[in-house]
């Protein structure tokens, strides 16, 4: 339930900040490419690793000052993904574990069946470091892809310009239906609406469905008549006047990155289970 709610947050905060991010120096296809790699690598067996419970953590802050380089405004979308989806997951993993971990021994605190354990909270913080790494992995593409960047992408893939322009006006409507849903809500207040008390705010719903779903009908439908106007389903692939930053070592990091990280992670597998299966001794 955790991990859904700090999933949750993260896809929240991506999509509040993808229509700002992407306008610098860096291919929206680069951003994706970090992003599973870091996905990838997180996800190593780090405990047997030397070192490796702190690995994650730092790899995490490089992607943080890779998002630096691209400027205050990149670094605070990334900031904002970690707190909206890391943040609380690392939170409920330091409670969980920290409170429940069985193997525990050396205890700090205790009330009834609650045991606060030294080994719960470092084994709650070695997972919290591992999906620091996914997390800023995310971050990562909300501070250096655009939606449409990224449908530019889509759209020079082949086989995937299909699904581009449906998927830019998808997210594009949700920042939409957000702000209408605020002015709708604002002009409720004004003509007297209370929405003081929690039953109140559900009372409240009501009246805030029908035009916000009006909206949305209207809002889908010019976005439909734009795709046709685009000429969206007719043969051969879309030309864009609007160039994508790019340069060789961008292009090479991409085809490189996801490769070399689930070789990392096939490899770091392969020998813990030869150290501890096949016999390689401690």
């Amino acid at each position: 339930m955790g991990a859904g709610r700090a999933l949750t947050g993260a896809m929240d905060a991506i999509r509040d900040s993808s229509s700002e991010g992407g306008t610098g120096r860096w291919h929206p296809g680069t951003a994706l490419s970090l992003t599973l790699a870091a996905s990838l690598v997180a996800f190593a067996p780090w405990s047997a690793l030397p070192a490796g419970p702190v690995l994650p953590a730092v790899l995490a802050l490089l992607l943080g000052l890779l998002a630096l380089s691209e400027g205050l405004g990149a670094y605070r979308r990334w900031i904002a993904v970690l707190l909206a989806g890391w943040l609380p997951l690392m939170l409920s993993m330091l409670l969980v574990h920290g409170l429940f971990f069985p193997e525990g021994t050396h205890v700090r605190w205790t009330m009834g069946p609650l045991r606060l354990t030294d080994e719960g909270l470092a084994y709650g913080l070695f997972l919290s470091a591992r999906y620091a790494l996914v997390f800023s992995g995310f971050g990562l593409a909300a501070a250096l892809a655009s939606v449409d960047g990224l449908a530019r992408v889509l759209e020079n893939l082949s086989g995937a310009s299909r699904i581009a322009h449906p998927l830019r006006a998808a997210l594009g409507l949700l920042p939409a239906a957000r702000r209408r849903a605020g002015a709708i809500r604002e002009a409720q207040r004004a003509r007297g609406l209370r929405v003081d008390t929690p039953l109140r705010r559900v009372r409240a719903l009501a009246p805030l469905v029908v035009p916000l779903a009006a909206f949305l009908l209207a809002e889908a439908d010019t976005r439909a008549s734009t795709l046709a106007t685009r000429g969206f389903g007719t043969p051969g692939r879309p030309t864009s006047l609007v160039s994508l930053p790019d340069s060789p070592a961008q292009a090479r990091l991409r085809r490189l990155a996801p490769g070399m990280a689930a070789m990392f992670l096939v490899a770091t597998h392969a020998w813990v289970w030869w150290r501890v299966v096949g016999g390689g001794g401690p």
